[in-house]
């Protein structure tokens, strides 16, 4: 029981030694970096053999000025050297306000030793064992250390300093992190709460031993799921790089991206409006449908099912029904045998087919091949997008399905109105 008290003490002693390293590093102040014999005398002495194995701090050249000790005045001094008959140098100085003459210094009150994120940015991403190298991004500020898989989802990994500083956002947005994967920082010190992107203090996550260093996934994934939940997400749908994290009734879940998400996005933006399939797939997608298939003909139907009152369409009877029908399978084979420079012939094919359809379907003739093709993209990918979340969160596509109508056009109709935060 002694033993695992002292060790206790001893792992939390060095843990309060890399916390004041890392608040030194924050400080936005020259040469905080440099460490002397006064910046380390609270440290327990093993500290600084750990960091070396860590590489956090590297061993610099002797001091070239020391405060002198040896009275009141505590002077700042310039130190002197000479190399002795045996090859030993000498280190010393000499005090001019109170003559007290030659004062010779230990190696020790000389040494010095330097802070350095780069190479200790690789052993972080040793420990996290992520996959490609790390590099630094941004000179003394940030520093990639690679991609990880947490709670299922691919991260990108980065070791940053001075997140709490007035330029960092600016700076993480020259970068353009977190568009292609969501991203997630490792920071000296605690963060600003309005900070967009999962932060940790490394304090908060490593695990510090006289054994050895090492990164407490568990904790990175619970705070994670933490600050998730506890950042007013009750209404959530956002998009993080290739992945939507979605929030309904403060469930929250990281959901792999598809078109469907991106067109719900809008509607749930827009609630209780209106939006034509053409405007929404516009919207999304940025092309015209037809730059997607210019010669395939888009056979348009009827959406919505007609009531009695609505129906005041004239009736063609069974047989000639049966007969348009057939002649549509007919064209479909016309169609595809034509050759696609025979312009003239596919043409005259298509517009018998789109008389036909208009015998057939005499509203729904009015929708131009765009809009049909707009209609049937944005109802498929809707429903692939419902059919994903109804995995993870199964109250939000229930909801969707319930609030959701699509067709010709498009709304978002809640019974209740929500706050997202899209």
């Amino acid at each position: 029981m002694k033993k695992a008290n002292v060790k206790a003490k001893q792992d939390r002693a060095l843990k309060t030694a890399f916390r004041d390293a890392m608040q030194r590093l924050e400080y936005n102040l020259p040469q905080t970096e440099i460490l002397g014999p006064l910046e380390i005398e609270n440290w327990p002495k093993y500290a600084i053999n750990y960091f070396l194995d860590w590489e956090l701090i590297k061993a610099g050249p002797p001091a070239s000025s020391i405060l002198c000790m040896e009275c009141e005045m505590l002077c700042t001094m310039p130190v002197e050297s000479r190399e002795m008959q045996n090859g030993v140098i000498e280190y010393f100085l000499y005090c001019g306000p109170r003559n007290y003459g030659k004062i010779n210094l230990k190696d020790d009150n000389l040494k010095q030793w330097r802070l350095d994120l780069a190479s200790f940015s690789k052993s972080l991403a040793e420990l996290l064992e992520t996959e490609n190298e790390a590099e630094e991004r941004f000179p003394k500020r940030l520093w990639y250390l690679g991609e990880k898989k947490i709670r299922g989802i691919r991260h990108e990994l980065f070791l940053a300093r001075g997140v709490a500083w007035r330029d960092f956002p600016k700076l993480i947005d020259s970068q353009k992190l977190g568009k292609s994967l969501p991203a997630l920082f490792l920071s000296l010190t605690e963060t600003p709460q309005n900070f967009p992107h999962p932060t940790f203090p490394l304090d908060k996550i490593l695990i510090f031993e006289k054994a050895g260093l090492s990164f407490d996934l568990a904790a990175i994934e619970r705070n994670l799921l933490e600050k998730e939940s506890t950042q007013g997400n009750e209404f959530c749908f956002q998009r993080q790089g290739d992945i939507w994290f979605i929030c309904y009734e403060g469930q929250c879940e990281r959901i792999k991206h598809a078109l469907g998400f991106e067109y719900l996005a809008v509607l749930l933006a827009k609630p209780h409006q209106s939006i034509s399939a053409l405007e929404l797939y516009l919207a999304v997608k940025k092309t015209p449908p037809t730059a997607l298939n210019k010669t395939k003909p888009v056979e348009p139907f009827s959406d919505q099912p007609k009531s009695k009152k609505q129906n005041t369409e004239p009736m063609i009877d069974a047989k000639a029904k049966t007969q348009y029908q057939k002649r549509l399978k007919e064209i479909e084979i016309e169609l595809a045998k034509v050759h696609s420079k025979d312009s003239q012939k596919s043409k005259r094919i298509s517009d018998e087919k789109a008389q036909i359809l208009k015998q057939l379907f005499p509203k729904a003739a009015f929708r131009s091949p765009e809009e049909e093709k707009a209609r049937q993209s944005i109802q498929a990918n809707i429903r692939g997008a419902l059919k994903k979340i109804s995995k993870k969160i199964p109250k939000l596509s229930l909801h969707l399905k319930n609030s959701i109508k699509t067709g010709s056009s498009c709304t978002y109709q809640p019974q209740t109105k929500l706050d997202w935060k899209l």
